[in-house]
């Protein structure tokens, strides 16, 4: 297997510190805080799990960004791809896909569709459970190991979802704080600092979490106690810096 390796120096470490420091007032990123840095958190029910993983599994093909079409398809309401409306349809995969052809921007209406299709029964029966109690131990127990077995089971259950897309449906859903969702961006963005990044590679799970180890430890470096700072805030402050429009409050609050 073709290996991860990355000295992090000292500049790569205030690099990232300005990085955050510039994002720290941003909706998306204080949004990122709230929710996932909680001490207590909600239990995640399956309407809320269906509907990132719908989320995720669209932003997988397209951009993400608070006017694209996925936020907006997502902010709909009522959002005609709802658990329960999805739950009522003979033939999901074509409703799905129809449903994202109507709407217009959605890249690839058929793939996510039929992932729909097929994803339905993770969210019902034993294998729902199997994930449900996956979830309410992250929710109860914010370690990495938990967060890591989590992603590991949803990528496994799920359709169209490898180990980015298991960790961005955990990361939204306001669980994770160690895992995160390495895409393109990151990737450019650590190849800037000498950390050269297999984006074909990273559907491998071992060689996912050597990256992840890495972002670890330069998370753990730029720290400066008593603030801690966490890898989903590291990422939400990429995301908004990589993105050219801006979010607000209300976007936040209808995407997540």
């Amino acid at each position: 297997m073709i290996k991860f390796e990355w000295s992090i120096l000292p500049e790569h470490v205030e690099r990232t510190r300005r990085l955050v420091e510039s994002k720290n007032d941003d909706p998306f990123v204080k949004a990122r805080r709230g929710r996932n840095l909680a001490v207590e958190k909600p239990p995640i029910t399956r309407d809320e799990f269906w509907t990132q993983m719908v989320a995720c599994v669209l932003t997988s093909q397209q951009k993400g960004g608070p006017n694209d079409p996925v936020p907006r398809f997502i902010r709909q309401a009522p959002n005609p791809l709802t658990l329960d409306r999805c739950e009522t349809q003979p033939y999901l995969a074509a409703y799905a896909a129809q449903t994202f052809c109507d709407f217009g921007g959605i890249r690839f209406a058929n793939k996510p569709g039929k992932f729909l299709g097929e994803n339905l029964s993770s969210v019902q029966g034993d294998t729902c459970q199997e994930i449900s109690d996956a979830l309410e131990l992250v929710r109860t127990l914010q370690t990495l190991q938990s967060e890591r077995s989590a992603a590991k089971l949803v990528a496994r259950e799920l359709q169209g979802v490898g180990p980015k897309q298991a960790r961005n449906i955990l990361q939204c859903l306001g669980l994770t704080r160690y895992v995160i969702p390495i895409d393109s961006r990151f990737a450019k963005w650590m190849a800037e600092m000498g950390a050269i990044i297999s984006l074909e590679y990273l559907s491998n799970s071992d060689y996912y979490c050597c990256v992840e180890d890495g972002i670890l430890t330069l998370c753990r470096e730029a720290s400066l106690p008593p603030d801690v700072l966490f890898p989903c805030v590291l990422d939400a402050a990429m995301y908004v810096s990589s993105d050219g429009d801006t979010w607000t409050d209300a976007a936040v609050a209808g995407y997540y």
